[in-house]
């Protein structure tokens, strides 16, 4: 735990991975310290979730960006309080429910590959504002996530929320039409990848 302290708190923007990965290579070979290398990974990120509730962080908080993250501790630091922000909005309950049924709903699909959106095919009013939605706010929040912003970004998609529950007010998914429940469920699949550049806010257990 003190190794992801020191790269979270001050802050080194170092992948455990290499870390790891390095080390290995001062062992002899016939130990084969690099089959090892995933193991020490995952050891050091099982830390996280304690290091976190020693400052009264939700596991969950934790657990939605560890489904997601790359293994950079500074970076996952981030996203954390990013998570911590957003889960404190008015939107949050309703996006995290939301998260949680687009999870469900595209396992239930089972499909290996969802085809890219086609507005053409859209035939109720909320899943175009939806996906407009989406569109215009793809740009700034892609912006955000890349300079490591994810607070804003994540404050940029609550904005979702009325468009959110609005589309699953009035569009059934999985509709006997191939072509319409295809469209319908990459919109969905769209939403939950612009959220998961933060974190899967399908685990974060929110009331509503």
């Amino acid at each position: 735990l003190g190794i992801m302290r020191i790269l979270i708190e001050t802050p080194i923007f170092l992948d455990i991975s290499y870390i790891a990965t390095h080390a290995a290579t001062g062992f002899p070979a016939n130990l084969n310290a690099n089959a090892t290398v995933p193991a020490v990974v995952t050891y050091l990120l099982e830390r996280l979730p304690a290091y976190y509730q020693e400052q009264g962080i939700p596991t969950d908080s934790v657990d939605a960006v560890l489904a997601v993250a790359t293994p950079i501790p500074a970076d996952i630091n981030r996203r954390v309080h990013a998570v911590i922000a957003f889960r404190n909005l008015p939107e949050a309950a309703s996006l995290a429910a939301a998260n949680k049924r687009i999870r469900n709903i595209l396992k239930q699909a089972n499909l290996v590959h969802i085809p890219a959106i086609n507005p053409a095919v859209f035939t109720v009013p909320q899943e175009l504002a939806l996906y407009q939605q989406m569109v215009a706010l793809q740009p700034t929040v892609q912006a955000l996530f890349a300079q490591g912003d994810y607070q804003t970004a994540l404050l940029q998609l609550a904005t979702l929320r009325v468009s959110v529950d609005a589309f699953f007010d009035a569009v059934m998914i999985m509709v006997e039409d191939v072509t319409t429940r295809h469209n319908r469920l990459a919109v969905l699949q769209q939403l939950a990848s612009l959220f998961e550049y933060v974190a899967d806010l399908s685990k974060l257990n929110v009331i509503i």
